[in-house]
């Protein structure tokens, strides 16, 4: 039995599998009547029917993931992350762990049971995935087993980590996680609950949590949940939290942002550079890092809670965000940012569905034509050549998940 799965103008078949993950083609249209009515969502904008993104059409992919948890419910996914359009990862409840090949969606043996809140990794063989009770899991490309960090790594008081019930009680929520690696992790940074930063050396193979943070030079306390995080390498890295806390630094020392009086809670982070960064939150709360530093340019942007950001990396004019109650936004300005940001007169909303987090790629633009693939620029070349080689455009092609199991591809 196979369904078909329409990504932009192309066609893929999904085989049915023994472990059920089915995935279930829904127009926007036709969810109004399934909305999440037990989600509570404070930021309510105004709606827009779902349609055209520009020149993207995000209401022919959006797809809903069946039977993941237990007694066939669907799964919560709130962190998704890939190396390229053949290989993603998405997270979530239950200890959920999905896996996509390029042609269907595979459940993956998951060595937790616990929450999952976020995703990232450097290779197809090196994934991680983090989540709540301080929970930590890596992949190796065969499978995923437990890696949590011991509780002394949560722990900071002078009489040691407690045992037994109470041990339990200091394992804190994490809620993101970034690694970087040219072939496997040398650094991963997880943060979360109670101001928690906390750092593996893939070469040591060591935890520490001991990294300072620093307020005009003055050593500081951060208490704040910490939500994202995302860096330019081991020693560059942009953390987010409540209450519109930003830190920069490495696990030499952080450093607290000027958030231009920014209050409200910052739930991503995402950059091209360092020069470059976007942090996303509620009430449609958006702020830009530039070589000025940070700068709040969400006045335009609809007052619901945002949950992610992405853009591609060959055209730094426009960047998606996403949020509740189906929030698909393209925004456009730049790294500059001398305006305040501006966004597509038609984003796709649809009504009462949580997305959650959001990861694309580059794919080379092709033509469907009785079967075959052409590119739309270039000669064939060698068979060693790449479409980048070719000289064939590339265009963004993007993941974004949410509760109820959805899964929205586009543009």
């Amino acid at each position: 039995m196979q369904i078909i799965w329409r990504i932009a103008s192309a066609a893929l078949f999904l085989s049915l599998l023994a472990t059920p993950v089915v995935l279930v083609a829904q127009g926007c249209e036709e969810q109004d009547g399934n909305a999440d009515s037990s989600v509570p969502n404070p930021d309510v904008g105004a709606a827009r029917a779902c349609g055209d993104v520009g020149l993207y059409n995000w209401a022919a992919s959006v797809q809903q993931v069946a039977g993941l948890g237990d007694a066939g419910e669907m799964s919560t996914l709130f962190g998704v992350w890939g190396t390229s359009e053949k290989a993603v990862w998405a997270v979530g409840t239950h200890g959920t762990v999905l896996h996509y090949d390029g042609a269907q969606w595979i459940r993956q043996q998951s060595p937790t049971t616990q929450t999952l809140t976020s995703v990232w990794g450097t290779t197809e063989k090196d994934v991680w995935a983090v989540g709540y009770g301080g929970t930590v899991i890596h992949y190796d490309g065969t499978s995923w087993k437990d890696h949590s960090p011991p509780l002394a790594v949560f722990h900071t008081a002078d009489g040691g980590p407690p045992t037994g019930d109470a041990a339990t009680q200091i394992l804190r929520n994490l809620w993101g996680v970034w690694v970087t690696g040219k072939v496997s992790t040398e650094a991963l940074y997880a943060v979360g609950d109670n101001g928690t930063v906390i750092y593996f050396d893939g070469i040591l193979k060591l935890w520490s949590d001991k990294i300072p943070v620093t307020r005009a030079g003055v050593v500081v306390k951060v208490q704040d949940q910490l939500t994202g995080v995302w860096g330019t390498g081991a020693n560059r890295i942009f953390i987010v939290g409540n209450f519109g806390t930003i830190l920069e630094g490495s696990k030499a020392g952080l450093a607290v942002q000027d958030s231009q009086g920014v209050t409200k809670d910052l739930n991503a982070v995402w950059g091209r550079n360092n020069n470059d960064v976007y942090a996303v939150g509620t009430s449609g709360t958006i702020l830009h890092r530039n070589s000025s530093g940070w700068k709040d340019i969400s006045s335009g942007a609809p007052k619901q809670v945002l949950r992610g950001v992405w853009g591609p990396s060959n055209n730094s004019s426009y960047t998606f965000v996403i949020g509740w109650d189906g929030t698909l936004l393209r925004m456009r300005g730049g790294p500059g940012f001398s305006e305040d940001a501006e966004f597509d007169p038609y984003y796709c909303i649809i009504p009462g569905r949580r997305l959650e987090a959001i990861w694309g790629t580059l794919v080379p633009i092709t033509m469907f034509d009785a079967g075959t693939v052409t590119p739309v620029v270039g000669e064939a070349g060698p068979p060693d050549m790449s479409p980048v080689d070719l000289g064939i455009p590339q265009v963004p092609l993007v993941w974004v998940v949410g509760a109820s199991g959805m899964v929205v591809v586009g543009p």
